[in-house]
């Protein structure tokens, strides 16, 4: 059986038309994730500036560095336990 060349022409053109909408789909939806994400992350950003503010009127800018700095210094000890832990193979 033979495909003449409008017929070839069609499906190349269907074919085309498919993997466009395909991508208009991937992009549409990474799109929503990224908005939805966008929403998500600023409620914990207003939560920790409330709760700094918050620990800086009850306890003071001593306390308030104290804390950042020994939370600064145990993320740190933790990211590098854990890039350690992923570089050994067991």
């Amino acid at each position: 059986m033979k495909i003449t060349q409008t017929e070839l022409e069609k499906l190349i053109k269907e074919v085309i038309e498919k993997e466009q909408l395909v991508r208009a789909k991937s992009l549409a939806r990474k799109r929503a994730l990224l908005n939805s994400l966008k929403r998500a992350i600023t409620i914990p950003i207003i939560i920790g500036i409330i709760a700094a503010l918050t620990m800086y009127f009850i306890y003071g800018i001593d306390e308030l560095v104290y804390t950042l700095l020994n939370w600064t210094i145990g993320l740190t000890i933790a990211a590098a336990i854990i890039s350690t832990l992923k570089n050994i193979q067991f």
